[in-house]
């Protein structure tokens, strides 16, 4: 079967169908189970650049990845002080 007759690109249309479909799926029934790691992803995506700066000015990376996310902890709970204290205020 050549690759560009009309038979062999009917199968694999019907083969990326098929994938798409079943990937659907599995993400469909594991959606609880994917929360937590997208959550995760995208953290880390989001803080690689300051992990990065601090590498850049001689930091190890371990230590920076510590120092980013205690630096994150400090602004969250600074910030929901903040926010019940303003919503107590209401």
């Amino acid at each position: 079967m050549k690759e560009g007759s009309p038979t062999f690109i009917k199968k694999k249309t019907g083969f990326l169908i098929i994938t798409v479909l079943l990937l659907g799926v599995v993400i469909y029934l594991s959606q609880t189970m994917l929360a937590p790691f997208l959550v995760a992803f995208f953290l880390a995506y989001a803080i690689n650049p300051l992990v990065e700066f601090l590498e850049r000015k001689g930091a190890r990376r371990e230590y920076a990845i510590v120092t980013v996310y205690i630096g994150l902890a400090i602004v969250a709970a600074v910030f929901l002080v903040w926010s019940s204290h303003a919503f107590s205020m209401t």
